[in-house]
């Protein structure tokens, strides 16, 4: 029987180290070449534990009519004027942001060749042209597949700002011909950001979509003992196994962990304290809000499958509240108008792709359902936003002490021009349920894209111009939030038609939460002060954190953290008191700062430094890549890997090191379990 392979190249970006949480194969969008075996469902899946929504329904063989009421998203006007629209297309106001491969000669049959048609709906610009090498952000594509069997003889070639989305109440299969050409059947790596784009593979996602596959056990190389790179090593959590095969084994076939029906935490790596373990059980004392069953609570991507048309409400096309997504009307007034009523009245908010220009804060008041079209992008700008001494939020959730419902999908937030006094996101409320505030498939940006003047406008090395906003994203004290794949991205290079991108965002993600929340494959990069900061914070799960420190700081910049923003004690900002005046890679911005807090629980952080002063570096490019400080209570933090740093966490006992724990990248440091803090 052929075995259909499954390779998501989505970026060059590696983490570096395995790590199975919650026993399960833990992903995200930062995944290079992995082949995946089994049955495979895109579903935009939880990376670990459990689910309390939406379980995977069965799916058609064939392309019959199903019995499944029609899906909402196919039913909406993807044609007249409240439409998706691209409005950086100068003239080119018909590109169809939406398209269905059925438009494109897919029978979903289980026995016709659909592969050349998937790739033409994919590659479509509209204009008899190619997506393909055509920039990144301004051509957008949603990609609907109807319920069916789509039969492919070679592979499928993803594109950049590409969701390809399955129909939810009849999932369509993708099945591997008996002549499949090729071990890939779905390459999420672009091809277009080889060469000229360099690391540019951005935006690319898939859900709803069912491949069947096997998958092995687990199987690894101890390192441990070999010159030159090693990989960073294993830790097992919270694992129920059935059937007799042993759970891991080293790549000579020796037994490294027998079969076993419960593991509570199983480790094989650089211990801190302690040293190199091979096979060190501990207990993680897991708080219980964060769990259900037993295990880390997960939430799948709502895709509200059941509503019909009339409980969907296009933002464009509401009678008295004209929106345009145009990129340079202020659609604030009216959008917050439709948001109150929508949430009012039970409705889902669609926004169909445009860049929405809100100059006040956008509210999404409890009761809100949002869906974005490709990821359409609301941004920020104005004088609402120009006060660093006073911030606020572009978009918040909730007021401080509201609950309900305020989930959001497939959207990116930014800003359209400097703005120093702008948080992006900020959410102050909570829900009754775990997930009933949450986000998925939802971005933070600033610079990199033709949609902001900030793409044009921070060429100076001196960062001092570009304030470009206060933060990325602050999670209050009030709030209690499930977000699953988010990245946050202060642009490091441009997208498209843009200048060097010395951007300094000040803060990355900011968490004071003390109810439970939940970060399920995140990404915060090149911010100044810190990508990640848990500040007093309480009842966090964190799986997959990856950072890069910002490529402007560093030995030859004009700037020195917390330069050229000041620290704010308001907001728990490291001052970088620890550092002398003139210690430069010392004064480089935090992967992560843990400030006190308590029931912190960490999993797999892929810290990374590449530059100083936008050139490339070799090791001790940056003294501190991560701190704890303030005694923070239950802090279990597993599968840490850094590159190019001295000090992997300072936390003022004994700092461990890249030098005493090393693996990953060449310089690099991992460490499988800081424990340092777990009974605290």
């Amino acid at each position: 029987m052929y075995h259909a392979i499954l390779a998501l190249l989505i970026s060059s970006r590696v983490l570096g180290f395995i790590s199975l949480v919650e026993a399960r194969a833990a992903f995200q969008d930062v995944m290079d070449n992995i082949h995946v075996a089994g049955q495979v469902v895109l579903n935009e899946k939880p990376f670990c534990g459990t689910t309390d929504q939406e379980p995977l329904a069965p799916t058609n063989s064939d392309a019959q009519a199903s019995s499944e009421p029609p899906y909402w998203l196919d039913q909406q006007d993807h044609t007249s004027s409240s439409r998706g629209f691209a409005p950086f297309l100068g003239t080119y106001y018909t590109y169809p942001v939406y398209r269905n491969v059925r438009s494109y000669g897919a029978t979903g049959d289980g026995s016709t060749d659909d592969t050349d048609a998937l790739q033409n709906a994919t590659n479509d610009d509209g204009q008899g042209g190619n997506r393909y090498k055509n920039e990144v952000t301004t051509r957008p594509a949603l990609v609907f597949v109807p319920g069916g069997t789509y039969r492919l003889t070679k592979q499928l070639d993803m594109r950049l700002n590409t969701i390809l989305v399955g129909d939810p109440n009849d999932m369509p299969v993708f099945k591997a011909s008996s002549d499949f050409q090729g071990q890939t059947m779905i390459n999420g790596d672009d091809y277009a950001t080889h060469g000229t784009y360099g690391t540019t593979n951005f935006f690319i996602a898939i859900k709803n979509i069912v491949i069947d596959t096997t998958r092995p056990m687990l199987k690894f190389h101890d390192s441990s003992n070999d010159g030159g790179d090693r990989n960073n090593q294993i830790t097992i959590e919270n694992l129920s196994f059935s059937g007799n095969n042993p759970v891991a084994i080293g790549s000579d076939g020796a037994v490294k962990l027998a079969s076993s029906a419960n593991i509570d935490t199983w480790i094989w790596g650089n211990v801190n304290p302690g040293t190199y373990q091979t096979g060190k059980t501990v207990t993680t004392n897991r708080s219980p809000g964060l769990l259900s069953n037993g295990k880390y609570f997960t939430m799948s991507q709502p895709t509200y499958k059941d509503y019909t048309g009339d409980q969907v409400q296009n933002v464009k096309a509401v009678s008295g509240h004209t929106v345009k997504g145009d990129g340079k009307t202020d659609d604030s007034a009216s959008l917050n108008a439709i948001l109150a009523q929508n949430a009012a009245d039970g409705k889902l908010s669609y926004f169909p792709y445009g860049v929405y220009i809100v100059k006040s804060t956008l509210y999404v008041p409890p009761g809100t359902r949002i869906v974005g079209e490709a990821w359409s992008v609301i941004s920020g700008t104005g004088s609402a936003f120009g006060d660093r001494n006073n911030p606020a939020p572009v978009i918040k959730v909730g007021n401080p002490g509201e609950t309900g419902i305020a989930q959001i999908s497939d959207m990116r937030f930014t800003v359209a021009d400097i703005a120093p006094g702008a948080i992006i996101l900020q959410v102050n409320m909570a829900g009754p349920n775990p997930g009933d505030v949450g986000f998925w498939n939802t971005h933070v940006t600033v610079g990199g894209a033709a949609d902001t003047k900030v793409n044009v406008a921070c060429d100076d090395p001196n960062t001092a111009d570009c304030l470009a906003a206060f933060a990325l994203v602050h999670l209050t004290s009030t709030s209690s939030t499930y977000i699953e794949n988010m990245w946050g991205w202060t642009a490091d290079h441009s997208l498209e038609r843009g200048k060097g991108q010395n951007i300094a965002t000040g803060r990355g993600l900011l968490v004071e939460a003390t109810k439970p929340t939940w970060l399920t494959g995140t990404g915060f990069e090149h911010n100044t002060l810190y990508n990640y900061n848990l500040h007093n914070a309480q009842n966090i799960y964190a799986g997959l954190q990856q950072t890069e420190t910002a490529y402007w700081q560093g030995v030859g910049s004009p700037q020195n953290a917390p330069g050229p923003w000041t620290a704010d004690s308001r907001f728990g900002d490291p001052d970088f008191s620890w550092c002398a005046a003139g210690d430069v890679p010392c004064r480089m911005g935090l992967a992560q700062n843990v400030d006190g807090g308590s029931n912190l629980y960490l999993y797999g952080a892929a810290f990374w430094t590449f530059f100083n002063g936008h050139t490339p570096c070799g090791a001790n490019c940056i003294t501190n890549q991560a701190r704890v400080t303030g005694n923070p209570t239950n802090l279990y933090w597993y599968g840490i890997a850094t590159k190019s740093a001295d000090v992997m966490v300072l936390d003022g006992k004994d700092n461990p090191d890249q030098h005493h724990n090393p693996g990953g990248w060449t310089p690099g440091g991992v460490i499988a379990a800081y424990l340092r803090f777990m009974g605290n």
